[in-house]
């Protein structure tokens, strides 16, 4: 049921910025085993009416703290959080989150003295 990898979990923050602007950094919250899971019909065409850019549905064990203000990486390549679906499933609690390709392309938090070695290299980013 969770064997398609390992996804990050990341929260987005506001960025330390001289201008002031509304940038966003990506600090880590988790690590969490996935599953790949298919759209329904009505999931399709609802996604399609609200004009969103689905791109893929993963199952993970329940965990309600996941939302929109979340990104998930899968493989290196960042994925904003659209939907997510609490249920439990076959007597597991699970939930299903729909991902959809990001319009932007975050940087990480990294803490003071660290550096980025090459470690957090994302697609789009390094």
């Amino acid at each position: 049921m969770f064997d398609a990898g390992i996804a990050k979990v990341y929260i987005k923050i506001p960025a330390k910025s001289e201008t002031g602007m509304g940038l966003e950094v990506l600090e880590f919250v988790s690590e969490i085993f996935y599953g790949e899971t298919s759209f329904t019909v009505q999931e399709y065409y609802a996604a399609k009416q609200e004009k969103t850019k689905i791109a893929k549905r993963i199952r993970i064990r329940q965990d309600t703290t996941i939302g929109n203000n979340h990104v998930i990486i899968l493989d290196g390549v960042q994925y904003d959080v659209g939907r997510t679906y609490s249920t439990i499933d076959k007597g597991i609690a699970i939930t299903d989150i729909t991902l959809e390709k990001t319009t932007t392309r975050y940087g990480l938090k990294l803490e003071e003295g660290e550096n980025n070695n090459g470690e957090h290299d994302i697609e789009g980013t390094a």
